[in-house]
């Protein structure tokens, strides 16, 4: 097992220290706005302290603090009684419906060294949209709340139906189908002296209201027995597609169950021994072994799956499928919320917003969570590697990560002495093979193409496509049925 962070580390990475647990308003002062955190000055109206509340309960809840700005702690005694009582009932008197949210006042000294107090508002997570008095719809992204178009509202709204999930209550389970000692071990990470307390605001088990019980969330995270359907599979190909049969080219199947923890822990060990290694350029000029995937891509492609997958759907878990070019991790479910793959770098929504955070606190993956998918994508292109695909379909998402390098068109003397040893030193992979191979599966549809369309399918140049054509034709493998056009020969 690895050593957990600091405390200290994930607290100021995501402002999560139970509120009971905060002495010194320092915590709150220098503690970074984001997806769960914010901060407001003692002059904010409540109809904007509102609009953040909505937008942290249309997403994944967090806190909201009201006293400090701009680094200063200005304190909420200067404001009046009645201004004061508006900020608590912001969140009931300009959102509808009214927003959940727990209120505490934490004693401090202003920027002026007088006594003073600031106000902490706690705001849960919710199942519902929620909207101003004026009838507009903000979420939380990031350290903004942003306001939603109509569009974007109707796609919230259609994914609220899952959002909590996480949330419901699995029949037939008590107290006793949880590891009491993970949560402990959890609360004291976080300093929460009040486990009750801890599992209701977390969501793992709700001990009030007409049907307590075990969560979803706190049987995926915590349960004695995880299940079925929360598992992992890797399996491992030679080549780049999948044969069956006879012609069959699995080499591994192996299956990882137990909690989201478990999986996540055993993901990262098997993927560390699976993924291997090349030869390849360092910095500084010398050829050096070197991961063929950079392991932060591939491990928040496996982070992002347990905990954005759709677990509301029973019947399959997470596919991990290693070929010859590339790492394939799929999830099931489509793409949560607002994500689109043409914003998947700058929007971020969760399915599982009790799953995300407890992750988050709970880890030491907290930094794959918090950076996510924009290192993902830096991440491959400082490897010289192409840039995280995704393949999505109504039932899945697939995020592929190719393990080839990226080489420039060659200038017209011929190529660098560089990429010529590169070339000699890269193991495992035959790369000029391996994309024949990859032109020839394109040809099985029948259909004519052009370098230039080939080109463009496998992210390469079109000199060097044309190289390969002159091969594949001389092997009698493609036929030019015009100029510059080709297809499968019979």
């Amino acid at each position: 097992m690895r050593t957990p962070p600091p405390v200290s580390r994930q607290l100021s990475l995501f402002g999560t220290e139970p509120v009971e647990a905060i002495t010194d308003v320092s915590v709150l002062v220098n503690t970074g706005e984001n997806q769960w955190f914010e901060r407001k000055g003692n002059r904010i109206a409540p109809a904007d302290l509102a609009k953040v509340m909505i937008g942290f309960a249309n997403a994944d809840g967090g806190r909201l603090v009201v006293g400090i700005a701009n680094g200063r702690v200005e304190g909420i005694n200067a404001a009046t009684s009645i201004r004061i009582n508006d900020w608590v009932q912001a969140g009931r008197d300009h959102a509808d419906p009214p927003v959940r949210n727990s209120i505490h006042y934490l004693p401090c000294l202003n920027e002026s060294g007088a006594a003073d107090q600031v106000l902490i508002l706690d705001v849960e997570a919710s199942e519902t949209i929620h909207r101003s008095k004026r009838e507009e719809c903000f979420l939380r992204v990031g350290d903004e709340t942003r306001l939603l178009g109509r569009t974007e509202e109707r796609e919230l709204a259609f994914d609220k139906g899952e959002a909590n999930y996480d949330k419901t209550i699995v029949p037939d389970l008590t107290l006793d189908d949880l590891h009491l000692e993970s949560i402990r071990a959890y609360a004291a990470r976080l300093r929460s002296t009040d486990l009750n307390a801890l599992m209701r605001s977390r969501g793992i088990y709700m001990d009030r209201g007409s049907r307590p019980g075990v969560t979803q969330a706190g049987q995926l995270l915590f349960g004695l027995v995880p299940p079925l359907w929360s598992y992992l599979r890797y399996q491992k190909y030679d080549g780049t597609v999948v044969e069956t049969g006879s012609r069959s080219n699995l080499r591994e199947d192996i299956r990882l169950e137990g909690t989201i923890p478990d999986i996540l822990e055993q993901a990262q060990q098997l993927l560390l021994d699976e993924i291997g290694t090349v030869i390849r350029q360092g910095k500084s000029g010398r050829f050096v072994p070197t991961q063929v995937l950079p392991q932060f891509a591939w491990l928040e492609a496996i982070v992002n799956a347990l905990t954005h997958r759709s677990y509301s759907l029973h019947g399959d878990g997470i596919h991990v499928r290693q070929f010859a070019d590339r790492l394939e991790v799929q999830s099931p479910g489509r793409l949560p919320g607002l994500v689109r793959v043409e914003n998947i770098k700058n929007v971020r929504f969760s399915r599982n917003p009790h799953i995300a955070r407890i992750l988050a606190e709970m880890t030491d993956y907290v930094r794959e969570l918090n950076e996510g998918v924009p290192r993902m994508f830096q991440e491959m292109q400082k490897a010289g590697l192409r840039e995280p695909r995704f393949r999505i379909t109504d039932a899945t998402v697939t995020v592929i990560l190719y393990k080839e390098v990226i080489v420039q068109e060659e200038p017209e003397d011929g190529p660098p002495e560089a990429l010529v040893s590169l070339a000699r030193e890269l193991s495992n992979v035959d790369t000029v093979q391996l994309r024949l191979a990859k032109e020839l599966e394109i040809f099985q549809d029948g259909k004519v193409y052009s370098a230039a369309e080939i080109a463009e399918i496998l992210q390469v140049t079109i000199r060097t496509i044309s190289r390969d054509f002159t091969i594949l034709k001389d092997k009698g493998l493609i036929e030019s049925v015009a100029f510059g056009a080709y297809q499968r020969s019979n």
